[in-house]
């Protein structure tokens, strides 16, 4: 598989921070098979954030493979990233072997994601982020390592910051889960960013123990021209490595 060369970024917390971090260009390497995917970081017993190149940490991927990465490029040593937080990584397997896991790994490049709660809405909700209606376009949504994961587009501007979140709107109607089918909403808090390009960005949110049973999500958004109702299976897989690149092709991608 050729090589994927990522941009870098690192996480802010609770808002999309558009900030980048670009490769060395002298430190471009080729990888030989080279495989890419999304993957959750387990690092249990630690504390917050921790650099990659701290290492003693596994990864679970979208099917449920657990690889233990026993090299990690340089280049991504202080890179920060914490228990459960969510990653897409490029990746070569390794002919050892780990006790626990299905594979050893070298990681060639990754990129972290912005991993957060689904949070709740009712009539007593102040938080104006949640509040938020500006416009947004899902590219891609799917279930994976019980995560919801959320591929999108949104209009940006240099150095501004906007916030991303899913929530269960209890203010509709609606009752969770109804018919088997659980109801979210998508929304977006521009931050007054007018926006001058096109940008993509990636979010997961771990999908809660007492959400109850159900089989399909339905997902709302408020889209740049009309609004859009995704629904996603439940137990349904994570993209290819072929369509992961067609998620990450983005020139002006800058989360």
């Amino acid at each position: 598989m050729e090589r994927i060369k990522f941009l870098l970024s690192l996480l802010c917390v609770g808002t999309l921070c558009l900030t980048m971090i670009s490769c060395d260009n002298d430190d471009d390497k080729y990888y030989v098979n080279s495989w890419i995917g999304f993957a959750t970081v387990n690092a249990p017993g630690t504390t917050g954030e921790f650099p990659v190149g701290q290492g003693g940490f596994g990864l679970t991927f979208d099917d449920g493979t657990k690889m233990w990465p026993r090299m990690i490029d340089t280049r991504l040593a202080q890179v920060r990233t914490f228990d459960k937080q969510r990653m897409i990584v490029d990746f070569t397997y390794l002919n050892d072997t780990k006790e626990g896991y299905d594979h050893t790994i070298c990681v060639n490049n990754l990129r972290t994601i912005l991993t957060k709660n689904i949070a709740t809405v009712n009539n007593s909700t102040t938080d104006a982020h949640l509040l938020a209606n500006d416009k947004i376009r899902i590219v891609n949504a799917w279930v994976g390592d019980n995560y919801i994961n959320i591929v999108f587009d949104y209009s940006a501007s240099p150095g501004s910051t906007h916030y991303i979140n899913l929530i269960d709107d209890q203010r509709t109607p609606v009752t969770n889960p109804d018919n088997g089918v659980y109801s979210l909403t998508f929304v977006h808090d521009a931050n007054n960013d007018t926006g001058t390009y096109k940008a993509r960005g990636y979010v997961s949110f771990p999908i809660p123990e007492n959400i109850g049973q159900f089989t399909k999500i339905k997902i709302f958004a408020k889209g740049e021209s009309t609004d859009q109702e995704f629904i996603i299976e439940y137990k349904n897989t994570s993209p290819t490595d072929e369509s992961i690149l067609k998620l990450i092709d983005n020139t002006n991608e800058i989360l």
